[in-house]
C-alpha cells in the first residue's frame, strides 16, 4: 500500500512547514530540532505510517517541541 496525502492533509503540511520554520526562525528551536521533526513524518510516511503523519500535522507546535 502506497500514502498519499489528501488535498486536506496538503494544505496541513504547509502549515506544519510554517510552524516548524516559523519556530525555527524566531529562535524558539534548533536547526537540528526542525530538521528531526521534519525528517520524522517524512520516515512515517515512507513506511506508510499515515497516522503517525496526521497526528504530527496537527499537533500544535508546543507539543511538537518544549517552547514557550
Amino acid at each position: 500500500m502506497t500514502f498519499s496525502l489528501t488535498a486536506t492533509q496538503h494544505k496541513e503540511m504547509d502549515r506544519y512547514l510554517a510552524r516548524i520554520l516559523d519556530a525555527y526562525k524566531s529562535g524558539a528551536i534548533s536547526q537540528a530540532s526542525a530538521v528531526g521533526e521534519i525528517a520524522h513524518v517524512i520516515t512515517a510516511a515512507a513506511i506508510d505510517n499515515a497516522g503517525e503523519v496526521a497526528a504530527h500535522l496537527r499537533m500544535p507546535i508546543e507539543e511538537l517541541f518544549e517552547v514557550e
